[in-house]
This record gives C-alpha cells, structure tokens and sequence, in this order.
C-alpha cells in the first residue's frame, strides 16, 4: 500500500480543557473518500481543525500526531503550515458563502486567495476561475465572478466554495458538514460535485457529516465517532450493511437515503 495522504494516530484534543477528541486513529489515501459520522458534539469537525492547526487558543493536542504525507503537523514551521492551508489541505466549510466577504465580488476574492499562494495576474486568475466554474456545471461562469455572495443561491455557495478549494490545487480535501444547510436538490449537487472532484483530480477526502444518506452515497470507508471516541471504523460497504456497534445502528435506522449518482 501507498503511503497514506493524512493519518492520525492515537490523537487527543481538549478544547479549555475538557477532552474533545480521545486517542483517535485512522489514515486517508489518495483517491479515497472516508466519511466521518456522529451527532453533533461528538468531535467531528474538532478532527479536521487539528489537521490544520486551526484549534484556537483553547484547543490543545493531548496526545498523539497528525501526519500530513510523513509530516507531523505539530512540528512544521509557519511557512510550511501556510502552504498546507489550501495548497496540501484544501477545506470546505458548512456555509461557505459565510466565508467570503458580503462587500466584494466573488472573482475579486478568488483573485486575493489565488494571489496569497503565488503570482498571479488578474486575467490568469479570472480564466482559471472560469474554466473551473464551468467544469463544475456553472452555465455562466463571468455571471458568478460579477456576483456579490448575497446574490448566490446557497447551493451555488457551496459549489464557489469548492471550487475555490479546488483551484488552490490540493492533494486531500477536509470538507465539513457541507450539505448540512442545504435543500435536497442541493444537497444531491454537491455530493455529485465532490465525487466528480475526487475522480478528476484522484483526491483524498475527509467529509464530516451527520447524514448518513451523505455517507452512503460518498464513501468509500467510514469512521463513527461519538464522544469523541472511534466506535467503528471500516469499509462503508460493511459499516454501513453490517454494522457492529449499537450506535451505528441507531444512526443508520434515522438517515433518510441519498443514493451515490456519480
């Protein structure tokens, strides 16, 4: 086997002190999609912030490490960490369109974020922005450069911000809840997005989500998490027919489905 994209072993994270995340083991490789699953507060989206050192001051890795191709992320200076942000690790948030600024244009942002990690001129941005817009199915691309995030639909949000994600080049993608805030034809969208990403770009990717249709339809291997503790961890065909753990069980019989289309 290849050497893993990202891998965790054994970590423990406490947020002011109180334990979020407790001995917590698993690896991603390239061209994989692992879900992780849970309700809310079991440390879902603590998991993908420690991968970028993005705890805050109240975050604290415990124990173990965070391995981002070999290298323990706790260990890497500033300049390396600035490079994983996006170029090594790519992120998609829950509400993306929240991530940009509501008083500038969305190409005017993409352009800075673009600019952030290399030289690039405005007109190499905008036609890389544009051609990465249309291959996402964006019918007019120079129509949502021109627009300001209130004038996106909260689907078309979600579909700027992979696209953006994907335009810093990343090898592994950490997307959190990101079709939580959405309606179903949304929702059906994005997944189909994600998965046309992972195949044209051979990414690994962590989605964090607590829709088990989501699951279903994305993954290739699956970890529950609940208080922070791994209780089951493996291939999504038998974690999700076959579960062994009660919890998992309880979490499947409550998902409404959202067959894999792509």
């Amino acid at each position: 086997m290849t050497a893993a994209l990202l891998e965790y072993e054994r970590l423990s994270v406490s947020l002011g002190g109180n334990p979020v995340l407790r001995d917590v083991s698993f690896s991603l490789q390239r061209g994989e999609i692992l879900c992780v699953v849970g309700e809310s507060g079991s440390g879902k989206s603590t998991l993908l912030l420690a991968a970028l050192r993005l705890l805050g001051p109240a975050g604290l890795v415990t124990g173990g490490t965070v391995r981002f191709c070999g290298e323990d992320v706790n260990r890497m200076p500033k300049a390396r960490l600035r490079d994983l942000r996006g170029c090594g690790l790519g992120m998609i948030h829950q509400d993306c369109l929240a991530s940009f600024s509501p008083l500038r244009r969305i190409g005017d942002q993409i352009h800075e974020a673009l600019a952030a990690h290399g030289s690039v001129s405005r007109a190499e941005s905008d036609r890389r922005a544009a051609d990465m817009l249309a291959r996402l199915n964006f019918p007019d691309p120079q129509r949502v450069l021109s627009s300001y995030p209130f004038e996106l639909s909260g689907g078309m949000g979600q579909r700027v911000g992979i696209a953006l994600c994907l335009l810093m080049g990343p090898q592994a993608v950490l997307a959190d809840e990101p079709t939580s805030a959405l309606d179903v034809v949304s929702q059906r969208l994005v997944v189909d997005e994600l998965l046309r990403a992972r195949r044209d770009f051979d990414l690994g990717m962590v989605v964090v989500t607590h829709h088990m249709g989501v699951a279903r339809a994305m993954a290739d291997s699956v970890l529950v998490l609940k208080d922070g503790r791994v209780v089951e961890h493996g291939a999504a065909s038998d974690v999700l027919s076959c579960p062994r753990d009660a919890y998992t069980r309880a979490l499947l019989d409550a998902a409404p489905r959202l067959e894999r289309g792509v």
